[in-house]
């Protein structure tokens, strides 16, 4: 299934991980249209397009970058980012990249860019900082007030106490997440399904279903050879792209039967 909101092939170079964007050398990223494809689902099934103070998370940031760029992507959309993950290296390049949603974290990235210029002399710096003044004048537009507020911590994805901990009182609107696969990453111990019967994102779904308010919608991104589903959520779309494999559900309600979609 080709694109069905990002047809029209808008320029993301400023975006690209490891420009102004921090990246995890030997990983790959997450495409940005794809990113800006999901949430833009994600609000249809929501019926509101002009929703705003939306708060999103992903419980399996990694570097926090598809999140980041989303934010600067749908400002005004967006009202507070939230990120998890069990690794606490990995966690850190997130805190950096989701600095760059605030005046402190851009003046930050713009000195280290401007001592690589000094140091290096590369045209690809110098991009670079091109890039990063046009993010900080988007930045600084008075049309872009209140700023978003981010929120990083610590916990595995399995740990539904950790979890509920960490979200008490706060009212998550979507779920985007980026599961492992491949080479790059994998999943840690699953600590729920010791006998093997489920695989672990069966396990993810059942711990998020006991910490995510009804309303919220999750868009799982997997490769298709893992099947993404669990009975107490409801499959709204799924759709492939390329490698990857998108799944958009919503909780159900104790009791509640799902649809046939």
């Amino acid at each position: 299934m080709p694109y069905r909101s990002e047809t029209d092939h808008p320029d993301y170079s400023d975006y690209a991980s490891g420009k102004v964007f921090y990246g995890k050398g030997g990983q790959p990223t997450f495409p940005i249209r794809l990113a800006q494809d999901i949430f833009t689902r994600l609000l249809a099934f929501k019926k509101d397009e002009s929703a705003h103070n939306l708060i999103l998370y992903d419980p399996c940031c990694g570097s926090g970058y598809h999140l980041s760029v989303l934010a600067h992507l749908n400002w005004k959309k967006i009202g507070r980012i939230i990120v998890s993950d069990v690794d606490p290296d990995i966690l850190e390049i997130a805190k950096r990249n989701l600095a760059l949603l605030s005046r402190e974290g851009i003046e930050q990235r713009a000195q280290e860019i401007r001592q690589s210029i000094e140091r290096y002399g590369k045209a690809s710096h110098q991009e670079a900082y091109a890039a990063l003044k046009r993010l900080e004048r988007k930045l600084l537009d008075p049309g872009n007030e209140p700023p978003i507020s981010t929120k990083v911590f610590l916990s595995d994805v399995f740990d539904v106490n950790s979890l509920k901990r960490q979200l008490e009182g706060e009212r998550i609107d979507l779920v985007i997440t980026d599961i492992p696969y491949g080479q790059h990453s994998k999943w840690r111990s699953d600590p729920i399904d010791q006998d093997g019967q489920n695989p672990p994102v069966y396990s993810m779904l059942q711990t998020l279903w006991q910490v995510l308010p009804s309303a919220c919608l999750v868009a799982v991104v997997s490769d298709k050879n893992q099947k993404i589903k669990h009975p107490d959520f409801q499959r709204l779309d799924q759709y492939n792209l390329g490698k990857r494999r998108v799944v958009i559900l919503k909780p159900l309600t104790n009791g509640e039967e799902p649809n046939k979609v």
